[in-house]
């Protein structure tokens, strides 16, 4: 007696999404180039926020230490990096982060990173005088 066998090919789910779909978390590694030696042995504090400006994940670190932070995020647009350096020039309290604006006692940046849908490296521009007010995100 014959047997026949009827194999069927397996069905795999699939979502059309080469990032691994919904929910996955990617490293966003963020540089810091040398041009911020000059804030060297500073503290800093630095926060990937999202487009509503909601902190996603945050670090602390040193200026000339820590070059390099990782962060860990959700697949997303619009993110953005908030960084600011605990300068305290002329005024300021260690450990806050006081208002940037002119002759501000802290330097802070915005910098948009945009879309993270893999792990990916970011480097900040380099150090300028474009201040911006992000201590709300270190609150």
């Amino acid at each position: 007696m014959r047997r026949f066998f009827l194999l069927l090919p397996s069905l795999v789910a699939c979502n059309g999404d080469d990032t691994g779909g919904d929910g996955d978390d990617f490293t966003l590694s963020v540089v810091i180039p040398s041009s911020y030696s000059i804030h060297a042995d500073t503290d800093f504090g630095m926060a990937v926020v999202d487009d509503a400006d909601a902190v996603i994940d945050e670090a602390v670190g040193v200026i000339g230490t820590d070059t390099e932070i990782d962060f860990t995020v959700p697949q997303g647009d619009g993110y953005a990096v908030h960084f600011w350096i605990d300068s305290n020039f002329d005024a300021g309290t260690a450990g806050t982060c006081d208002f940037a604006a002119v002759d501000s006692p802290d330097h802070q940046w915005s910098y948009a990173v945009g879309t993270v849908g893999a792990d990916r490296i970011f480097t900040l521009p380099a150090h300028n005088t474009d201040f911006q007010d992000v201590c709300a995100s270190f609150e």
